[in-house]
C-alpha cells in the first residue's frame, strides 16, 4: 500500500494494526494479472439461511469457499455484540467470510493480517497495566529499607547459631 492508502486503510485496534474488508480485497486484487494473481471474488449471500460464501478463484490456484453461517456467528459470540453485529450483521458476516477466504488463498500477499471488523470482536489481550507513579527517590529508599531488614535477619541468624 501507498503511504496515503495505508493512512486510509490500516487502523490499529487491540494494538494490532488492520485493513478494512474492502482493503484486504483491494490488496489481493492488485495481483490481478501476474502469475499467481487475483482472478475472481463471487460472494453469494443466502436470504433463506443468512450465510454468505465467498469463493475466490486465483491464477494456477484450485479455487477456495469459505461460508461463513448464523450458526458460525452464534457460536462465536458475535450476534449479541452490540454495535455492527447489531446494527448490519449481513456486512459484519461477509466481510468474515470473505477475510477467512482471502488469508487461505493469499497468504503470500496478507501475511494473516487480519481485518478491522475482525479485530473489533477480539476481546483485548493487552490489557493497559497500571504503574504506580512514584518518584525514583522513594523507589530507592523502599529498596534500601528492604535490604536493610534482610541484612538484620541475616546478622540475628548468624548471633543465634
Amino acid at each position: 500500500l501507498s503511504p496515503m492508502r495505508s493512512l486510509q486503510t490500516v487502523m490499529v485496534v487491540n494494538n494490532i494494526p488492520s485493513v478494512y474488508g474492502d482493503a484486504m480485497l483491494a490488496l489481493c486484487m492488485s495481483t490481478k494479472g501476474k502469475v499467481g494473481g487475483y482472478i475472481d471474488c463471487i460472494e453469494i449471500y443466502n436470504e433463506e439461511t443468512q450465510d454468505w460464501t465467498c469463493t475466490v478463484i486465483r491464477d494456477g490456484v484450485e479455487k477456495k469457499s469459505q461460508t461463513f453461517t448464523l450458526k458460525d456467528a452464534e457460536l462465536g459470540g458475535f450476534l449479541k455484540k452490540p454495535g455492527a453485529w447489531q446494527t448490519n450483521r449481513k456486512r459484519m458476516m461477509q466481510l468474515r467470510s470473505r477475510a477467512f477466504t482471502l488469508r487461505d488463498m493469499f497468504p503470500d500477499i496478507l501475511m494473516g493480517i487480519m481485518t478491522v471488523e475482525e479485530m473489533r470482536d477480539v476481546e483485548s489481550f493487552n490489557e493497559p497495566k497500571v504503574i504506580e507513579s512514584r518518584s525514583t527517590s522513594d523507589s530507592m529508599k523502599e529498596r534500601l529499607k528492604a535490604k536493610q531488614s534482610e541484612n538484620l535477619l541475616t546478622s540475628s541468624k548468624k548471633d543465634i547459631l
